[in-house]
């Protein structure tokens, strides 16, 4: 099943997810057909998985971005430095 979002103010609102329902004409419509969200504004929402990086520690975060006829996430990677071991009794 495709997810159906728009982006209002940077946060992606997902109306099947939460509240559960769409504003039509002053009424909610719970379960709507993807030509009702659609005509409400809403877009797919394209998922994608992070990508495995071997031999690195990174951190994965997601953007979203709208092109007007889907929402895409894409994945964006922070290094993260390998920290040296601890030894357990420095004393030694």
């Amino acid at each position: 099943m495709v997810k159906f979002g728009k982006i209002v103010c940077g946060t992606l609102i997902v109306p099947l997810l939460s509240p559960g329902y769409i504003v039509i004409d002053g009424k909610k419509v719970y379960n709507p057909t993807t030509e009702q969200l659609t005509a409400a504004g809403y877009l797919p929402i394209i998922e994608t998985e992070p990508e495995e990086i071997e031999g690195k520690t990174a951190e994965a975060y997601y953007e979203l971005s709208e092109d007007g006829t889907e929402i895409i996430q894409r994945w964006n990677y922070i290094d993260v430095p390998e920290s040296e071991p601890e030894l357990a009794n420095a004393e030694e």
